[in-house]
């Protein structure tokens, strides 16, 4: 059976990521006015160059829940379209590292970018930003630590959807991340 309901998708398309989740150990935060992205290919969903005044910082999460949702939604009176990543992840322990993270990420506008464990470059944020949006703290076993997400707010969402960094490939996207730092 495909997987795919128009025919832009050719057969050989997989159906769905070959592996689920994001990889903790590649995801970069950096300032939204610090970065650029060349022009996203409308067949593709990609940028192939991106270009970073300052460096990207390496914020890695736990595994144990670093997830990313997005949710598109149309005004009912304009028709425009909105779309509001979620990015969600947590630090192990409760501990002044820990909270003077948290608070880092307080009054920032950030964009994310974060590998797949699929090997996509995703990125979030490039037209508003992402925020801290909540923090919650707790100290029993299965939630010891400080759990993060960062969103865009109600009144200033994406204009458009999460893209993919691809130069190339791969192997030369993670070089050129991990050179960015």
């Amino acid at each position: 059976m495909a997987c795919s309901l128009t025919a832009v998708r050719g057969p050989l398309s997989v159906c769905g990521s070959v592996a689920a989740g994001l990889n903790e150990l590649h995801h970069w935060l950096i300032n939204r006015a610090d970065i650029s992205f060349g022009a996203i290919s409308a067949s593709t969903g990609r940028a192939t160059t991106f270009t970073a005044g300052s460096a990207l910082l390496p914020w890695n999460f736990d595994a144990r829940g670093f997830q990313f949702s997005e949710e598109m939604t149309t005004d009912a009176n304009t028709g425009a379209q909105t779309h509001k990543p979620v990015l969600t992840g947590r630090f192990v322990g409760l501990s002044g590292a820990n909270r003077a993270s948290v608070q880092q990420l307080k009054g920032t506008n950030l964009v994310s970018i974060v590998e797949t464990k699929a090997g996509a470059f995703i990125v979030n944020g490039r037209t508003a930003g992402l925020t801290l949006d909540t923090n919650v703290a707790g100290s029993t076993s299965e939630a010891l630590g400080e759990v993060v997400t960062l969103s865009t707010s109600e009144t200033n969402p994406e204009s458009e959807k999460y893209f993919e960094l691809f130069m190339t490939d791969a192997a030369t996207t993670l070089a050129a991340l991990i050179a960015a730092e």
